[in-house]
């Protein structure tokens, strides 16, 4: 039996800790995997060491029947099974990867899993990766949770399998894409076309566009024929917009975009919609010693001058008026060609003490019509009502005497 023993335990394989072996898949459970490892013990895969996503279950890791290759931890963990570990095997081939990659300028995939201080923490072939904030975009990003859960394509750009590193970047990637997006606009670029960009930045001036490979600057007097006062009152970061060209300086590689080119010019037929005399209602947007701007539409303000705003004498726009307020105007003059529309406020109290004066008048005219004796006829002969009334009192008295 003894003799029986030996020969059986010289048929084992014989395994040291560090040792890659292969084992078959016997069992697994929500918590670690049996294997067959051609061993006197069996092997055991607990969860932490099949992967390096905790939330992996084994069940949907491996199969039963399966092979696989493992490292072996320890030949006893404590209760007879020999411990071994999945992802170690496939760190090491991940390791290997890495280095091939970064020795022959190899592009690798990443898939970002978490932000830390200073940049991004992804895994690449199994191996833990540090993509820093400065190369995770060929632009300033503030906001890194955004990249989290997305794979990317990245280069290494420092690798030390000794000390566990591997430093990774998209920017040179996007930079070299980019350039050649770049060339492409460039070929396309003439003013007056139209192009859908991204809005990438929002300055107090305007918003820069990216139309792909390149920003153009669409200018906050660009975006609408009204009046604006901040560009994040129409636009965010990552804004789809349609956009005209209008000017273009390849040379210092500029480009001026146009929104409000793209809709009908408010002035084009401004002579068609208001005329002097005309009774209108705007919205003060602008106080000035000298008067107030008025919006009468999008694009289109009228001035009441501080001497048409009231009949009594105003010394500054804003002693009466306050931005926002809603006013009746009558149009003075239309002036298409300069883009000038004058206003009164005045004319409307003028206007309307006329017609207080008019109707005064002609209450009066009635009234004093209405004293005037009236004429009647009577045997053809025209005579007043009061001519009528002594008549007929003298007929009165001629037949009471008689």
């Amino acid at each position: 039996m003894e003799n029986f023993m030996e020969e059986i335990e010289k048929s084992m394989n014989k395994f040291y800790p560090g040792d890659i072996v292969t084992g078959t898949v016997m069992d697994i459970n929500e918590t670690e995997v049996v294997l067959n490892l051609g061993y006197k013990s069996d092997g055991i895969i607990p969860k932490e060491e099949l992967s390096n996503d905790a939330s992996v279950s084994p069940k949907d890791f491996l199969e039963i029947g399966e092979t696989v290759e493992v490292y072996i931890i320890k030949l006893d963990d404590g209760e007879g099974n020999v411990l071994v570990s999945k992802k170690r095997v496939d760190a090491e081939k991940g390791w290997e990867v890495l280095e091939e990659a970064y020795q022959n300028e190899k592009t690798v995939e990443v898939e970002v899993q978490s932000e830390v201080k200073g940049g991004l923490i992804g895994y690449s072939s199994g191996i833990r990766c540090f993509i820093p904030a400065s190369h995770i975009s060929d632009r300033y990003t503030k906001d890194l949770s955004q990249f989290v859960g997305n794979t990317y394509d990245a280069q290494i750009i420092d690798f030390d399998k000794r000390r566990n590193k591997a430093v990774l970047s998209r920017k040179n990637l996007l930079l070299a894409e980019r350039n050649k997006q770049k060339e492409a606009l460039m070929e396309e670029l003439e003013v007056g076309k139209t192009f859908k960009g991204k809005v990438t930045q929002i300055k107090d001036f305007g918003v820069f566009v990216d139309l792909g490979g390149m920003d153009g600057l669409l200018h906050i007097s660009e975006m609408s024929w009204g009046k604006i006062d901040n560009p994040s009152e129409l636009y965010s970061v990552g804004d789809e917009v349609e956009v005209q060209v209008i000017a273009v300086d390849k040379e210092r590689e500029r480009i001026s975009l146009s929104k409000k080119h793209l809709t009908e010019n408010p002035w084009a037929d401004i002579d068609t919609k208001y005329s002097k005399g005309d009774v209108v209602e705007g919205k003060v947007v602008k106080l000035l010693d000298f008067g107030v701007f008025v919006e009468l539409e999008p694009g289109v303000d009228g001035l009441v001058h501080v001497s048409e705003i009231s009949n009594q004498h105003v010394k500054k726009p804003s002693d009466v008026l306050s931005v926002g307020d809603n006013i009746t105007v009558e149009v003075l003059s239309v002036d298409k060609e300069n883009k000038r529309i004058s206003l009164s406020m005045k004319a409307l109290i003028e206007d309307e003490k006329e017609t207080e004066k008019e109707t005064e008048e002609e209450s009066k005219k009635e009234k004093s019509q209405d004293q005037e004796p009236k004429e009647y006829s009577v045997n053809d002969e025209q005579v007043t009502l009061g001519d009528i009334f002594k008549h007929s009192s003298e007929n009165s008295e001629e037949n009471e005497e008689s």
